[in-house]
């Protein structure tokens, strides 16, 4: 007896499977799916049993034994071929990502399979609009389920799924729910699997990697806050959406699977529309608290030259003399957008990708905001020695600096990604809390705008304008989250923009997320972008290679795309250096919407040499 088994170590996409004779003591114990230990090159490595065949063929390893009595179930191995087939990794790096969630030290009897192929509802689109309401609606789904099977609750971080765990705890009183994350230490992952085997536990919550284990009766998959980016592995390899392998993983269990947003993505509307997902039966009133619009173009004509209106300098004071909070939404960091020189003006730019560098005073430093090395603002300019620079724009350092000096006697905070969670403020003397921050407060520290009594907008319209096309939708998601975490009744929100009139500003005031969507979606169709189109990235690494091979490879893919039909266009960056990328624009299938590639590109993906690393499905272009 030969078997074909998957070894569970990182090998290119086309030798995921090899064949080893299966020894006569193990002929009774052996069957797809199980678990096995086997030699592969100078040491034995945990492998997966993909079929059983009869052949004659002699001088093949044997297998060496049985790795653990655990049997995976067709839904597992559903998951690695969906890996194979969406991000272009072989079977075997699939199963090392799952190799520490499978159960130890259990009976074999009760790692029973989970049913394969169950029919399955459509995915459910769920909207909220704040974040107490999508709590009520999150229980009274779990509660009218049937309890017999589990229910599984992703977030997007670590430390969103820390923060709601105790409050649903209370509010469900079933204090048994494990936690299940990328920060869990082994041993804690062995005890919250072991648990749901066994039956003790029936609610599960968890981040993206919470799907790569083997969970039994699915019955419920739940996905919070499902606009956000952190459901997507952007950095490593695979480059996986959650959000797509949670309804693989949904339909192969036959479960329910609700995506929980309060600005939904436009692909998700599109998919509503279209009939992909369907409306819950029962949903959360889109409540929020009243929107006033500030014309910054007004103020500016004034004379006044930063992003404190009048009105909001008034709204402020009130604040500090009732000794209140305040949060100010500017996602823009540091003092100056722009650093030119005044003679010949030269730009300060990144190297490697060309953005302009952000100028951060308190440190006098010039930072890449991709993420690139940080230098030192020079004394003199590089191009012609002038010593007059020229700052531009705003950040989160120079509106804090213009409230210390209109309210010296308030407490100013200034909050991104990575800041220390602010001191509490025992014993001082200021006035009032007020906290100048970008989009990191909502996901790190929501707590600060529930307290706050006014939330303001600084300058919406210039957020909506870089590059990506997908930035408009975002800076509406953006808002839409801060707007969620509103729950004082006393609150008051301020909108400030140069153009009050546009789109964007009057339907975030209005809280119509409908008309936003329709019109991007109309928009994105008149220029076949995304979800009208796919986007596929290839990063052909440089490193270590001949420059010839680099150059074939990159020639034998735009002309391997030309001979499709139909032709696939091809764009290429080349950043001189690393890697050359390539991205390639897919036409949508309309009698098959839900498809994410055709058949005759899979194929020409899953051909590509293992130094091209590939994003069937990428945040940004």
């Amino acid at each position: 007896m030969i078997a074909r088994v998957i070894p569970a170590t990182k090998l290119p996409r086309s030798l995921d499977v090899f064949d080893y004779a299966v020894p006569d003591a193990l002929l009774d114990h052996v069957r797809r799916g199980t678990l096995v230990r086997i030699p592969f090159r100078s040491r034995l490595i945990m492998g997966l049993v993909e079929s059983l065949h009869d052949s004659d063929r002699e001088k093949l390893k044997s297998i060496a034994g049985i790795a653990t009595p655990f049997c995976f179930s067709e839904g597992d191995l559903a998951l690695l071929d969906w890996l194979r087939d969406t991000c272009f990794i072989s079977r075997g790096h699939g199963l090392l990502l799952m190799r520490q969630f499978i159960p130890r030290g259990m009976p074999a009897q009760t790692l029973a399979e989970t049913p394969a192929d169950v029919r399955s509802p459509s995915p459910e689109l769920v909207s909220f609009g704040t974040t107490a309401e999508r709590n009520t609606l999150l229980v009274d789904i779990l509660q009218s389920r049937h309890k017999k099977g589990l229910a599984l609750i992703l977030a997007p971080t670590v430390s969103d799924v820390v923060r709601l765990l105790p409050i649903l705890r209370a509010r469900l009183g079933d204090h048994s729910a494990s936690l299940l994350t990328s920060a869990s230490r082994t041993s804690e992952v062995q005890s919250a699997i072991n648990s749901i085997w066994s039956g003790k536990t029936k609610i599960l919550f968890g981040t993206r990697v919470s799907l790569f284990a083997p969970l039994p009766s699915l019955e419920t998959l739940i996905l919070l806050d499902t606009e956000r980016d952190e459901y997507k592995q952007a950095d490593l390899n695979p480059r996986y959406d959650a959000r797509s392998l949670a309804i693989m993983r949904a339909k192969k269990a036959g479960a329910r699977c609700l995506f929980f947003s309060t600005a939904p993505r436009l692909q998700d509307s599109l998919a509503l529309q279209e009939g992909l997902f369907t409306e819950p039966r029962h949903g959360a009133p889109r409540t929020r608290v009243p929107i006033s619009v500030a014309d910054l173009s007004t103020a500016w004509r004034s004379g006044r030259f930063d992003l404190i209106t009048d009105e909001l300098e008034e709204e402020l004071a009130r604040v500090c003399v009732r000794n209140d909070s305040a949060f100010l939404f500017l996602n823009r960091t540091g003092t100056a957008r722009l650093v030119v020189c005044k003679d010949c003006e030269f730009l300060f730019a990144c190297q490697h990708c060309l953005m302009p560098l952000h100028y951060h005073k308190t440190e006098n430093l010039l930072r890449c905001p991709s993420g690139h090395d940080d230098t030192q603002l020079p004394s003199a300019c590089p191009q012609c020695r002038s010593v007059r620079f020229v700052f531009r724009g705003f950040g989160t350092e120079r509106v804090a600096a213009t409230l210390k000096e209109l309210f010296p006697d308030a407490r100013v905070i200034e909050y991104a990604k990575g800041t220390p969670p602010p001191a509490a403020d025992t014993g001082s003397q200021k006035k009032g809390m007020l906290i100048v921050g970008t989009c990191a407060v909502p996901n790190e520290m929501p707590e600060a705008i529930e307290r706050a009594r006014l939330i303001a907008f600084l300058a919406a319209d210039p957020l909506i304008l870089p590059h990506d096309f997908r930035a408009v939708e975002r800076q509406w998601q953006q808002a839409a989250r801060i707007l969620s975490h509103v729950t004082r009744g006393d609150a008051r929100v301020i909108l400030q923009a140069f153009h009050p009139e546009s789109l964007f500003v009057q339907t975030l005031r209005t809280n119509d997320y409908e008309t936003f969507a329709r019109t991007q979606l109309t928009e994105r169709k008149q220029f076949s972008l995304p979800p009208y189109s796919r986007r596929v990235t290839i990063r052909i690494k440089r490193l270590g290679r001949v420059a010839s091979v680099v150059e074939k490879t990159l020639s034998d893919l735009k002309e391997r795309c030309a001979r499709l039909e139909p032709p696939i266009k091809t764009s290429t960056v080349d950043d001189g250096g690393k890697e050359i990328r390539v991205t390639l624009r897919v036409d949508r299938d309309p009698a098959n919407p839900s498809k994410v590639l055709p058949q005759d590109v899979v194929e020409l993906l899953a051909s590509l040499p293992p130094y091209c690393l590939i994003d069937a499905e990428p945040l940004s272009l």
